[in-house]
């Protein structure tokens, strides 16, 4: 009996699909996510795999290319739907990347679906059993051939025959140059023509790394919600590099995400990385180049073909590759940069899978030393942080130790940065956490320390920790942080207590500055679901999925009612979800009116606005609205 795995975003559809199945005589289970497809996978490999494009998080296409990483995905047949077709190329295409056994575009048809997935479960699967024996022959053969001539490193002759595979039996901490003729060298040329052709093209961002800092280019790009290639050159040093140029990279941004990195940098290449992490030896480098040479796959397939790894390792090598690609690029402090929306992002076996203040946090600890970065903010030592309360979100959700945990919740607009860097138990540590949020715009250095207000918006109060946080002499904040828009001004030295804001629709995100720690850790977990699904709403709208963008935007607004970007962007999904009705326009132009007014300095409200009235046929009006993103966007460009 053959094992089918189907996976779904909408858990009645798997499960409707899969009871389908089993009406045929299949064992069937249903999944609503890549991740756990992977997780099923791995414990009941099966047969034959429906997998949905449009999933959350980790797509269809990428759950697809890691089931073929691991044990049994080769012999598994895919098959990969979607309701209509994706924006980046058609089904079938995408689908012949990971050797899909078919692709199927349109509603879920569910008998059509078990005439394919029967059809599937009829075929004989391909192996790769022949090479692997190949390969271990080969291997024995080398054993025996190193008993025979132990101080002979290579043996020249045919790349076909086992005596090619002859070496020494040594573990090396740095592979031997000679695994660098094609370890990663179709990469380094693709690299570099990718910089030459971005010479010749137009960017409408460009720069060098002396006066834009790495971390600062990926706001700008995050900020943007760019999805394209940026193109980073350094000059000539003393780092190989596979032809021997100056070392580059290409970082795929997927909606302002990086999402991958290539680079010409030998000791970045994926042989490298995995002999010097031990997780192969020389002898299996050698022998996968070989396999290479003959045209046998790509390197890590090779490699676990041969057994010298599991898909497992194989994936975490990958990533460990890719973060060492992309955190390299903190510590660039020469180069040029140039970015272009023409190169999409390659589809590939990992992504980073990391959010962005992690990528900066991480980045600048590991690129940046403490010392330089409290030397380069020296002369901010005065002036108070001032954060920024939607930004800093992304920091809370980090796992960082106490200390740098304190640090967060003392930073209320009202301590200098001397201040927080002397009460730190580690300064540069601390410096280099104030150093990433500030180039991610969570927060900003003022002469005056932030003046609290009457009517706080929601905002990020405190620090949850997983648990509950030891009472200290000061409490995390006795008021609200403020939204971005709000000017700092000298504190007053005596007034009324504020009143408690009103809760809006009972959505409890306005809050009493005195109110309980109980009540304001339960707040700012609200606004982290918010948070949560308002990027499920992107994704939708991404996606064209107006319907789903509309469900999950009601969502965050109801968890948090005062956020201007929520209560826009509501507007748009449901305008966008009914196009054809008047009543529903009109409505979402109230909504746009009220996130204007909540969010002035935020240059996407207005920009929903102007589309909104321009398909009221308000043109004069659209045109005001967009002047008014315009405008805000620039100024934006001109404090990064």
């Amino acid at each position: 009996m053959s094992r089918v795995l189907v996976v779904h975003a909408d858990a009645a559809t798997a499960e409707r699909v899969a009871a389908r199945l089993r009406e045929d005589g299949l064992t069937a289970h249903a999944v609503t996510s890549g991740e756990r497809a992977m997780d099923r996978f791995i414990q009941e490999p099966a047969d034959v795999v429906v997998i949905d494009y449009a999933l959350e998080g980790r797509d269809g296409l990428s759950t697809a290319e890691a089931i073929r990483w691991m044990p049994g995905g080769r012999r598994a047949r895919l098959i990969l739907t979607a309701a209509r077709e994706p924006e980046d190329a058609s089904l079938a295409r995408l689908g012949a990347d990971v050797d899909a056994f078919a692709a199927l575009v349109g509603p879920t048809d569910d008998d059509r679906l078990a005439r394919e997935v029967a059809a599937a479960a009829a075929v004989e699967p391909h192996t790769a059993e022949t090479r692997i024996l190949e390969v271990e022959e080969a291997l024995l053969e080398a054993e025996r051939s190193r008993e025979l001539a132990p101080d002979e490193e290579t043996i020249e002759g045919d790349l076909d025959t086992p005596r090619a595979l002859e070496f020494r039996d040594e573990t090396f901490d740095e592979p031997s140059p000679a695994g660098w003729e094609l370890d990663g060298r179709l990469e380094g040329r693709e690299v570099r023509a990718l910089a030459e052709e971005a010479r010749e093209t137009h960017s409408d961002l460009f720069g060098s790394f002396d006066q834009m800092p790495f971390a600062r280019v990926l706001h700008r790009l995050a900020s943007k919600r760019a999805t394209g290639a940026l193109i980073c050159v350094h000059p000539p040093d003393e780092r190989a590099t596979t032809e021997g140029t100056e070392p580059t990279k290409v970082v795929y941004f997927r909606a302002g995400v990086p999402v991958h990195v290539r680079s010409n940098l030998v000791t970045e290449c994926l042989g490298q990385v995995l002999t010097r992490s031990r997780r192969i030896g020389p002898e299996a480098l050698r022998a996968s180049l070989s396999a290479v040479r003959r045209g046998e796959g790509k390197q890590g397939e090779v490699l676990v073909s041969m057994g010298a790894i599991g898909p497992l390792e194989l994936s975490e090598g990958l990533a460990e590759q890719l973060r060492i690609k992309l955190f390299d690029l903190f510590a660039w402090r020469r180069g040029t940069f140039r970015y272009s929306a023409e190169r999409r992002p390659p589809r590939e076996l990992v992504d980073l899978e990391l959010g962005l203040a992690e990528i900066a946090t991480v980045g600048i600890r590991q690129g940046l030393p403490k010392g330089d970065v409290l030397a380069q903010l020296e002369g901010e030592r005065a002036r108070y942080v001032i954060p920024r309360a939607r930004e800093m979100v992304r920091f809370v959700q980090l796992r960082l130790d106490e200390g740098l945990r304190a640090l967060i919740r003392r930073i209320d607009g009202r301590h200098t940065l001397g201040e927080l860097l002397d009460q730190a138990s580690d300064p540069g540590e601390a410096a280099q956490l104030v150093h990433a949020m500030e180039c991610l715009d969570a927060v900003r250095f003022d002469d005056a320390p932030l003046r609290p207000r009457s009517r706080p918006p929601a905002a990020l109060p405190s620090v949850p920790d997983e648990a509950v946080l030891a009472e200290s002499e000061e409490a995390p904040f006795e008021a609200d942080i403020t939204d971005p828009t709000m000017e700092p001004a000298p504190m007053p030295d005596e007034g009324p207590e504020p009143e408690p804001a009103p809760d809006p629709e009972g959505s409890g995100t306005r809050r009493s500055p005195s109110a309980s720690p109980e009540a304001l850790d339960d707040r700012v977990a609200r606004l982290f679901e918010a948070e949560r699904h308002f990027r499920r709403g992107q994704r939708a709208l991404d996606k064209g999925d107006a319907e789903r963008a509309r469900g999950a935007f009601e969502r965050a607004v109801a968890l948090c009612g005062d956020e201007g970007q929520f209560v826009g962007y509501l507007g748009w999904a449901r305008h966008l979800a009914s196009p054809d009705d008047p009543a529903v326009l009109d409505a979402a132009l109230v909504s746009a009116g009220e996130a204007c007014e909540l969010a002035p300095d935020m240059a996407d409200v207005h920009r929903l606005r102007g589309r909104l009235l321009e398909a009221a046929g308000r043109h004069e009006e659209a045109r005001d609205a967009m002047t008014r993103a315009r405008s805000l966007d620039a100024e934006a460009a001109q404090r990064e």
